[in-house]
């Protein structure tokens, strides 16, 4: 049996305690071929997850073939909690080499917060995420690697299915069933096109 980590605050951890999560599509879709493993936590920053991280990724290091990591939103609306853009880019690369350094062949999935007109100071955080992913790929080009595309960018603010105000709850931070609906699409799309050996027909 194949197992997908999920690493992310409450949008993670409520895809799977809505009806309608994400998190649940997903395990539908993959039912009977892989395992999800939510480690979602409410109201927790990516400062919190990076101190936490070997705790909270215990007895799943090393055993998963795909992980995703969608955090950013209490970083930058928390006031309590808040977390710079610049620390927040350094806290997402943490958890990067920390998973590939005990796992180096799995599959990141580095999802952007979501966005919409009325909470545009996000798109800081967003552009850390396109920042990231840009790195690695000119890194791997440096170095001429030539094995698999690790980390692959799921952007919830551009192209089909973007994350829009419509998407979100009244409080204008969480999904509502079109926003779960829509994260879940973005990575199932992904992973036909991207990692097709991955769908579950194909496992």
């Amino acid at each position: 049996m194949h197992n997908i980590l999920l690493i992310g605050d409450s949008l993670t951890y409520l895809g799977s305690h809505k009806e309608r999560g994400w998190v649940n599509y997903l395990k539908m879709w993959y039912k009977n071929k892989a395992n999800i493993i939510n480690k979602g936590l409410c109201l927790y920053t990516s400062k919190m997850i990076r101190d936490e991280f070997d705790e909270i990724t215990c007895n799943t290091i090393g055993k998963f073939d795909l992980c995703t990591i969608l955090l950013g939103t209490n970083d930058c609306y928390n006031p309590n909690l808040h977390i710079t853009p610049g620390i927040y880019k350094e806290n997402i690369l943490f958890m990067i080499d920390n998973l590939l350094s005990k796992n180096p062949n799995c599959i990141i999935f580095l999802i952007t917060p979501p966005s919409c007109k009325i909470n545009e100071c996000i798109l800081e955080y967003v552009d850390q995420i396109y920042d990231i992913v840009s790195e690695i790929q000119i890194q791997k080009q440096k170095q001429k690697q030539k094995q698999k595309q690790l980390i692959i960018l799921i952007d919830l603010y551009k192209g089909n299915n973007n994350i829009d105000c419509t998407d979100l709850d009244q409080d204008g931070i969480h999904l509502n069933t079109s926003g779960n609906w829509k994260i879940y699409c973005k990575i199932k799309e992904a992973i036909e096109k991207q990692i097709s050996f991955f769908t579950p027909n194909n496992l």
